[in-house]
């Protein structure tokens, strides 16, 4: 009887190989959707922000832009100065972030902690940060940085007092 030897042919190398090859065509596939719809939330962010600041200066009302853990939304202050959610607004409507994001906001150059608007009774009278975009054109100077750490990409969406907002890959 011959004697088998040890060892894989060829056939079963290149079988491993384009298992291998797939997998990380998926996964490379994967990352780059990320990325590419992070970047695309967060260019949106601005946007809309740019936005909502001009609406608040041609409608003479002022708004809060409100920055949750997971999304932001969209307040106009009426005239008692309390701030009420935007109905039937398709622009300014609520939206969320992609899911991971790790955001960190500085409001006047200190340091928030981000609450969600329903938790905010459990977390000792912390409130959800607001951002105010006022029917002067002024805009409350901060700067929120957005993390995915799928990939260590940090995004900073900044807004200046005189009302420009601007949006940047971190270095």
């Amino acid at each position: 009887m011959p004697s088998r030897r040890a060892g894989f042919t060829l056939i079963e190398v290149m079988v491993v190989v384009v298992i291998i090859t797939i997998v990380l065509g998926i996964v490379t596939l994967n990352v780059d959707t990320r990325q590419d719809d992070v970047a695309e939330a967060v260019r949106r962010l601005g946007a809309v922000a740019r936005l909502a600041s001009e609406e608040a200066v041609l409608r003479s009302r002022d708004l809060a832009l409100q920055v949750e853990p997971d999304g932001y939304r969209f307040l106009e202050r009426d005239e008692k100065g309390e701030a009420t959610p935007l109905e039937g607004d398709e622009v300014l409507r609520p939206r969320q972030l992609p899911e991971g994001l790790e955001l960190s906001l500085m409001l006047e150059g200190e340091p928030v902690v981000l609450v969600a608007e329903d938790a905010s009774d459990d977390k000792e009278g912390q409130r959800p940060a607001r951002i105010f975009l006022l029917s002067s054109g002024e805009v409350t100077p901060f700067e929120l940085r957005l993390k995915d750490p799928y990939n260590d990409v940090v995004w900073v969406v900044a807004g200046e007092l005189t009302g420009a907002i601007t949006v940047e890959k971190a270095p």
